[in-house]
């Protein structure tokens, strides 16, 4: 029997390969990081991606390397070497989108991409070639257990929980030649601030100052002279009227107190109430920290405190004056002297 043999190709067909190689194209085409020009290099210059509060690290550096090598304080690498082909490429495009689309700190970023480090050095481990869209079981338990050496139980977990999430990535975007469902199976530490019981309460209790402590800061408060001691016994009055952060009282603006009324549900009138507007960070909105009745007055003056402190000291700060648009913006300690600007 003699005929002509067609191969049959079905059309509209979009091999994971080929979607890893758009993700790719993609990531290559964003603006964040680094510039286009420096994709081709495995240590990614990103210090002024990341602005740490008193922190600004220009030298900050992500190295596409495997776990072989060392990078040094002077940004040498020493030993081993850059991620394989099949991991590198999908590294860097995994790096730089999730930071376009959800950003993390410089810390975080770096767990990412150790993430992806633990994945290739697991696929050596194991001898298959290290491409992304061979992931499967095997190597994924097998970087869950490299990344426990040499780390606490904390870490691991980290880790472990930053693996996952590769996984995950790659399954909702169909990367992967032979999908499965997968969990790291590392069970988190427990830690003392989230246990109960009688113990982790009297750890807890040990880490509060005592009532002497807080009658000695009132005592401060009252009584201090010098712009120093009332400077900071002021930002110790707000730590003990609100939950709230160091770095959200140090960038408190002037005009951050908020006066409103609100309706009492239990006798249904409209009563007084006074917060204090602050910053979160992290790219969230403002909000508003609203201060229990009984403390309104001694967070009114502390306020009322740092706000004299700024205005006459602040414009002086490290010989420099502040402009007068920045005075009116911005409260900021810097060091022991509070600045405006």
């Amino acid at each position: 029997m003699t005929g002509n043999v067609v191969k049959l190709v079905a059309e509209g067909i979009e091999y994971p390969a080929d979607r890893v190689q758009n993700f790719i194209t993609l990531a290559r085409a964003i603006d964040v990081l680094i510039p286009h020009g420096a994709w081709a290099m495995d240590l990614w210059q990103v210090g002024a991606s990341f602005v740490t509060k008193g922190q600004n690290r220009d030298s900050r550096i992500l190295s596409f390397y495997n776990r072989d090598t060392t990078l040094t304080n002077r940004q040498d690498v020493v030993g081993g070497a850059p991620l394989a082909t099949g991991i590198k490429e999908f590294a860097k495009a995994y790096i730089r989108y999730l930071h376009s689309s959800s950003p993390v700190a410089f810390e975080n970023t770096m767990k990412r991409l150790g993430a992806l480090q633990f994945i290739e050095a697991a696929f050596r481990s194991i001898r298959t070639e290290p491409v992304i869209e061979n992931l499967n079981v095997t190597v994924l338990n097998t970087a869950v257990a490299l990344a426990k050496d040499g780390v606490g139980a904390g870490r691991h977990y980290q880790f472990a929980l930053y693996i996952q999430q590769v996984h995950r990535f790659c399954m909702d975007r169909k990367f992967l030649n032979a999908p499965f469902q997968w969990k790291h199976g590392v069970t988190k530490p427990k830690e003392k601030t989230e246990s109960l019981g009688r113990e982790a309460k009297e750890w807890r209790e040990k880490k509060l100052p005592s009532p002497a402590a807080y009658g000695a800061l009132a005592h401060i408060y009252r009584h201090s002279k010098t712009f120093v001691d009332r400077l900071y016994s002021a930002i110790s009055a707000i730590f003990v009227a609100i939950p709230i952060r160091v770095h959200e009282v140090l960038q408190l603006r002037v005009d951050c107190e908020v006066f409103e009324k609100i309706k009492n549900p239990e006798v249904g009138e409209m009563v007084d109430v006074y917060g204090i507007r602050t910053s979160p960070g992290k790219g969230n909105p403002p909000q508003v920290k609203w201060v229990p009745t009984q403390m309104v007055s001694v967070v009114q003056e502390a306020i009322a405190r740092i706000r004299k402190c700024a205005r006459k000291h602040g414009p002086w700060q490290n010989g420099m004056k502040a402009t007068r648009r920045d005075c009116a913006s911005r409260v900021t300690l810097k060091g022991s002297v509070l600045s405006i600007g």
